[in-house]
């Protein structure tokens, strides 16, 4: 393909029986012509019907574009000059051309685009002409965004009182700000601006006098201001009134003065202070009425009071002043002695370097109640006695010859050391001889030592010993006869005290315990009598199993012989437990031992016989024991029947032959003598004889 300039117009393409695309980019209206060539032979012809391409112009890219700056948060206008008709203009975001607004016609002047970017932005715009076509215009627009101030900033209120400086703090400050106080509303500045320096700020209104609102301008180089949304107020409040009036007084050196202030405000505290250097002394509330205060001056001294709101803290001395004048007092740090006594005893109060012209009252020190006459001083020591029941405090009253009195610093504390209670109980004690006696003396004090004694001749028995609070202490004796004690009881104090209650100890006798015991020796099964000889009157006998002292029966001494009958089973210990009538035990030393002898076995078998009458029945026993004697008896009379057969350890038989059936036992007997019946019985049944027939004959008969 060929241009009007007959200029190949982009590469030559092969035909393919189809339609063939070609190629170009003119920039003005062009007619092209195409040349077909045979690729066989060579041969060319120009196609006669040629293209013609029309070119539309750009728009113009070349308008100049403004560049603003402003505020954070204010709509800027970006300026396109000298638009054109028929073409519009988008405005784009750049480099990303994301459209921003709708887009505006060009109407041969300037058109403006408004922004409000949240910070600096760069933007572009596609100029479109009646034609569809397009261009970016060459000029970008850089929208600078200056940051604006914070109007968020905590700005504190404050209270002062009428006259003082109110602080207003701005908190959080921007550096290259300033910051201007102004009055809410008129906007008028008061002072000057304070700079910003990343922390907080401080306004001072110096002598407020009347409750205000304020605001805070703030303002950077780039001219971006804003008011803080935060606007503070600066409450100033009245001061408590100054005029009241304030009494003076005369008091003698340490006495205390009375400091009247008159028609207080209630609502308000009042301070009292010295003069000289505004010390706080005693403060009180407002009543309306008069209010009294207390203080004890040593010499002439002037006082002002302090009044304070307390509401708001507002204070303000009063004018009034309160002057006290002091009159001298006797020296009060005299020595003052502190006897000790016990109780009932006096006590002696020594005063050392007493005045003379002064006189001195003692005093007891609760109630400062008198005690005796007051006693004149001389230059030295006086003395005062008193006898108290218990320790007291006691104090000294000087009074001078103008009536000036003191208390003396020194008291005089008196200790009555108090004697041990004497009424604690103390236990008597029964005992049997040779046992030990168990003496308590009950709630033992704490600080007391408490000493057995005999009674007799108050001789000490043993160590003492100290109480320690518990419910009781113990003492222990062991004596042979009855016995009266005391207890005398000492306190850490050195004051004693015999107890009221004494301790009697009563001994009684024991039982005997050299009486003899029998023993005895039986068979298995038999019954043994246990003898006790020579009981005493008054005292019973509990016969026990030795082993685990097992009681089995008890019975009274009569002063003679008693018998205990037991069955043991095996050979068996017994002892006696003696017990008189004051309830004195003891075993006896004798124990009764029963030995039971084995008897013999007695459980074999008799066989049963039946016979006829006149022959012997043998009789046989299932078996017998070595050393043992069998006898075999009627059942009936227990009569024996035949000599004793001695056992073989075999089977044994007994011949009889009786004539009436007849029942049989036996009695078995071991070496031991012990005997035994078996439990079996042999019954012979015996059986009677037919009856012999008569023959009678009336002629010689033959028997043959």
């Amino acid at each position: 393909m060929y241009n009007e300039d007959d200029q190949p117009a982009g590469p030559e393409q092969d035909g393919a029986n189809g339609p063939l695309l070609f190629n170009d980019s003119p920039v003005s209206t062009t007619t092209y012509y195409i040349m077909a060539t045979n690729d066989i032979n060579g041969c060319s012809n120009e196609i006669t019907e040629q293209a013609i391409v029309l070119v539309n112009s750009l728009p113009n890219n070349t308008l100049a574009v403004s560049n603003p700056s402003g505020c954070a948060g204010e709509t800027l206008n970006i300026v396109v000059s000298n638009s054109v008709p028929s073409v519009s203009y988008q405005l784009r975001l750049h480099p990303s051309n994301i459209i921003v607004s709708d887009a505006f016609a060009g109407t041969g002047g300037n058109l403006n685009f408004p922004v409000t970017p949240g910070g600096t932005t760069t933007y572009n715009i596609l100029a479109t002409n009646d034609k569809g076509c397009t261009s970016e215009l060459i000029n970008t627009s850089t929208v600078t965004i200056f940051d604006t101030p914070y109007n968020n900033l905590i700005v504190d209120d404050d209270e002062v009182c009428y006259g003082e400086t109110a602080h207003l703090v701005v908190y959080n400050t921007q550096t290259e700000v300033r910051y201007q106080l102004r009055l809410e509303p008129s906007n008028t500045n008061v002072g000057s601006y304070i700079d910003g320096t990343g922390e907080e700020i401080t306004f001072d209104i110096i002598n407020a006098t009347a409750t205000t609102n304020y605001n805070v301008y703030a303002y950077n180089n780039n001219a971006c201001d804003v008011v803080l949304i935060d606007k503070p107020t600066v409450i100033v409040n009245p001061l408590p009134d100054n005029t009241l009036t304030l009494g003076n007084d005369q008091i003698c050196a340490g006495d205390e003065a009375e400091i009247q202030l008159f028609n207080s405000v209630s609502g308000f505290t009042y301070q009292l202070r010295l003069d000289e250097g505004n010390v706080d002394l005693s403060s009180d509330q407002g009543n309306g009425g008069t209010l009294t205060f207390y203080d004890s001056p040593t010499i002439n001294t002037t006082y002002n009071i302090l009044a304070i709101n307390n509401t708001t803290g507002c204070i303000n001395e009063i004018i009034d002043k309160s002057v006290v004048q002091v009159y001298p007092a006797a020296n009060n740090n005299l020595a003052v002695s502190n006897p000790i006594i016990c109780l009932g005893e006096e006590a002696i109060i020594y005063i050392d370097n007493t005045q003379s012209g002064v006189m001195y009252q003692l005093r007891l020190d609760d109630f400062d109640t008198h005690v005796g006459a007051a006693v004149p001083g001389n230059n030295g020591t006086i003395s005062v006695h008193v006898s108290p029941s218990a320790s007291t405090m006691y104090n000294v009253l000087a009074t001078t010859s103008n009536s000036c009195s003191v208390e003396l610093t020194n008291r005089s504390w008196v200790t009555v050391n108090p004697t041990p209670d004497a009424t604690l109980a103390v236990s008597n004690t029964d005992i049997c001889q040779g046992e030990t006696a168990e003496i308590r003396v009950y709630t033992p004090e704490i600080g007391v030592d408490y000493q057995l004694r005999l009674d007799a001749d108050n001789t000490n028995v043993g160590a003492a010993i100290p109480g320690d609070g518990s419910p009781y202490i113990s003492f222990f004796v062991t004596i042979s006869s009855s016995t009266d004690y005391n207890i005398l009881a000492i306190g850490g104090n050195a004051c004693s005290i015999e107890l009221t209650q004494k301790a009697d100890v009563d001994v009684y006798p024991q039982p005997d315990a050299s009486l003899l015991v029998d023993n005895a020796t039986i068979c298995a099964g038999e019954t043994a009598v246990i003898i006790l000889q020579n009981s005493e009157l008054g005292v019973n006998y509990l016969l026990r199993i030795n082993e685990g002292d097992i009681p089995l029966e008890v019975q009274s001494g009569d002063g003679g012989d008693l018998e205990f009958f037991v069955d043991p089973i095996e050979s068996t210990i017994y002892n006696i437990l003696a017990t008189s009538a004051d309830a004195c035990s003891l075993e006896l030393t004798d124990k009764g031992i029963v030995s039971v002898l084995p008897a013999p076995i007695i459980n074999y078998d008799l066989s049963d016989e039946e016979i006829c009458l006149g022959d012997v029945a043998s009789i046989t026993q299932s078996s017998s024991s070595l050393g043992v004697s069998y006898q075999l008896r009627d059942n009936v009379s227990n009569n024996p029947v035949g000599a004793a057969i001695m056992g073989t350890g075999f089977a044994i038989q007994y011949n009889v032959n009786p004539l009436i059936s007849t029942t049989y036992n036996v009695l078995a007997t071991n070496s031991n003598t012990c005997s035994g019946l078996l439990t079996d019985v042999a019954v012979v049944t015996v059986n009677a004889l037919p009856t012999k027939p008569s023959i009678t004959a009336n002629g010689p008969t033959t028997f043959g």
